[in-house]
């Protein structure tokens, strides 16, 4: 099913506390002396199904990818940072040609718990690519990492991170997060919303992120991250309008039920495997009114960086894991990947493979991606054919190497294919450890008990 562009919005005026509603091709008349803020969130790579309305300043407040961690990332060394998949990184520049090439004078985003990509970029890299990608348009694009911006007269906050994780958890803080701020503030950025409806009806407050807001004068507070709690919220003290404006749907749906755009494709074709969010909720549009006006679209930005204010990322935990389970006398499970293609080596090697693991085996590619997003278990080894068209081993071998724990996995492909293929084994060559096929059983065997 194809999903038409969406062109549904809300308008919020000045002082007002409740939306009205209109389509992005006929917005409301911008209010005297004010600047007008389009807000979007949690678009997860389908960001080419919007038609934005114009504003001065356009904002991503997170959650440009879908699953950023676990599709697009692998450890190269254990112990070391996460390295981006080319998949991933052209993702994110489909993001930043889209994003940058909008109408908008002026853009500023942030990352949320589904941008491990941004994340394992770094800050830097992630402005370097907005430069490669658009020069002309990159000082009018600030991509924002628990930083303050200035635009002229109008000056802006984002951070990504918080201290909730999950199974998608970028920008995840252990420590306490600093949101003093050395300007005064006219839009408050941060992926996780400081204000949220609770089931009797009262609202939730982020006090210590409320506090800072009204210290700083904040006009208006942009998140995402909680998609069933689109809409506007007010802070009990000061009344500061709080939009989230994630724009898809909160449900997780499979392929069968996922629109492509007018393309009639998804924005991540892996959605075909994983799953994935349509849009759903409408685009915000506020106008608030920044002392000396908006910005001039000759503007560019300027960004101030946070000094002394470090984060405390989220540690590494799979290693002492491991450890433990040594000292305890467990076996260290092994994940094993035998296609219904070939029961012949799944009966003869998994005898042989539980001598020295727990072996877990699976014959369908998308029951181990989904045992293996779980985390429930730490597979210290992996063995996988290379299997067939729509039920490959390579997709296995991807989702572990997505993970990011501390401990690589050690991953072994059983493949005549692959032995005598150079090609093919230079392109497993990045997420694979060791590559064997009947021949050379003995010495995959070898490897993974000193492995053990």
């Amino acid at each position: 099913m194809t999903q038409q562009v969406h062109k549904d919005c809300y308008y919020l005026p000045p002082k007002a506390t409740e939306f009205q509603p209109f389509e992005s091709s006929s917005p409301p008349p911008l209010h005297a002396g004010c600047t007008r803020v389009v807000c979007i969130s949690d678009t997860h790579n389908e960001h080419e199904n919007l038609k934005l309305p114009w504003g001065h300043i356009l904002v991503h407040s997170g959650d440009i990818m879908t699953e950023g961690g676990l599709r697009h990332l692998y450890k190269e060394v254990v112990n070391t940072p996460s390295v981006v998949t080319e998949e991933g990184k052209a993702l994110f520049v489909k993001f930043i040609n889209w994003f940058s090439n909008q109408e908008h004078a002026h853009k500023a985003f942030i990352g949320g718990n589904h941008d491990w990509v941004l994340q394992a970029l770094g800050k830097e890299e992630v402005r370097k690519l907005i430069t490669k990608c658009n020069p002309s348009a990159s000082p009018y694009v600030a991509y924002l990492e628990h930083d303050e911006a200035s635009l002229g007269p109008f000056n802006i906050f984002g951070s990504p991170y918080s201290n909730w994780g999950g199974h998608n958890n970028a920008f995840l803080s252990e420590g306490e997060i600093p949101y003093d701020l050395s300007l005064s503030n006219h839009v408050f950025v941060t992926h996780s919303p400081p204000i949220l409806p609770k089931s009797d009806g009262h609202l939730s407050e982020d006090h210590k992120i409320i506090k800072s807001m009204q210290k700083a004068g904040t006009l208006l507070s942009v998140s995402g991250h909680c998609h069933w709690a689109h809409g506007i919220y007010h802070s009990t003290k000061d009344k500061i309008p709080c939009v989230v404006a994630s724009v898809c749907d909160s449900k997780w749906l499979s392929m069968k039920n996922l629109l492509v755009g007018p393309s009639g494709e998804r924005g991540d074709a892996v959605d075909s495997l994983y799953g994935g969010y349509n849009i759903r909720f409408p685009i915000i549009v506020c106008d608030i009114l920044v002392p000396g006006g908006p910005p001039d679209s000759k503007d560019t930005w300027q960004i101030h960086e946070r000094k002394g204010q470090e984060i405390i990322g989220v540690k590494d935990t799979r290693k002492a894991e491991l450890e433990r389970s040594r000292k305890e006398g467990k076996k260290p499970a092994l994940l094993f990947f035998g296609p219904p293609t070939d029961p012949e080596l799944v009966e003869r090697l998994s005898p042989l493979l539980s001598t020295q693991y727990d072996v877990v085996h699976f014959d369908d590619v998308e029951q181990a991606v989904v045992a293996i997003k779980a985390r429930n278990t730490i597979f210290s080894a992996c063995v996988a054919k290379l299997g067939s068209r729509g039920n490959l081993g390579v997709k296995v071998v991807e989702a572990l190497r997505a993970q990011k724990a501390g401990a690589k996995t050690f991953v072994v492909i059983h493949s005549a294919t692959a032995v005598s293929s150079e090609s093919t084994r230079k392109s497993l060559e990045p997420i694979v450890d060791l590559i064997v096929d009947h021949s050379t059983e003995a010495e995959m065997l070898q490897v993974l008990l000193k492995e053990r």
